[in-house]
């Protein structure tokens, strides 16, 4: 569990210029590249994320588990609780939103739908499975429900350290780790409250893919 956050955070820094651009780990920056190569020669030059990520974050962790032993079901992919009704709740402001740029013409459908596409591709789903589907369901069977929410959102936040490092124009650990903190720890603890009560990935993956495509 921690060896998959450890090395997709890498490739995180990685993909922020954050580390070295010699700089790698053996095995795991050539599968990398390659599946980042795969997926430019699939999708198009900068899209390669659209096959590295969904085969570091979901595949090959899932894989792991299930050979491992662990169920679908226990991975956020069962029926879950009252999935419909959390998801139309969460669902009225971001679509109201969408609505409101299409019908004043600040955004058209086929750019929306294109952004929905590449946050799904790239991030939403994916992260969700990685930090809520993976690293919290496996931290509330050692430590309890209560500690697996608070220490995912952290681990969230410190994971895009890559991001804070391009939000604060590369000034410093510490402005990076800071702004992390505040916006990624704090969405993480929402979402992973969502996923806790639902015990479903879909609630948290729209939510992710929605809030990703309004900013």
């Amino acid at each position: 569990m921690s060896v998959f956050i450890a090395l997709t955070g890498w490739n995180n820094l990685a993909f922020h210029h954050v580390t070295a651009d010699d700089a790698a780990i053996p095995w795991w920056t050539p599968l990398s590249r390659w599946l980042q190569g795969l997926g430019e020669r699939w999708f198009g030059e900068g899209l390669g994320n659209f096959v590295v990520n969904p085969a570091t974050y979901v595949v090959i962790p899932l894989l792991v588990l299930l050979l491992a032993g662990a169920r679908p079901s226990t991975l956020g992919f069962g029926k879950g609780h009252r999935v419909g009704r959390a998801l139309l709740i969460c669902c009225v402001i971001p679509v109201t939103w969408f609505a409101y740029t299409l019908i004043v013409g600040q955004e058209t459908i086929v750019r929306l739908l294109g952004r929905f596409a590449s946050h799904f591709m790239q991030n939403g789903f994916l992260e969700e499975f990685l930090f809520r589907g993976l690293l919290q369901t496996r931290l509330r069977l050692i430590a309890g429900p209560g500690w697996a929410l608070v220490v995912q959102a952290l681990v969230f936040g410190v994971w895009h350290l890559g991001s804070g490092y391009t939000n604060t124009d590369h000034a410093g650990l510490l402005p990076a780790i800071a702004i992390t903190i505040v916006q990624q720890s704090l969405l993480g603890l929402a979402l992973g409250i969502l996923f806790e009560r639902t015990r479903n990935l879909l609630v948290p993956s729209v939510v992710h893919v929605a809030l990703n495509s309004m900013g």
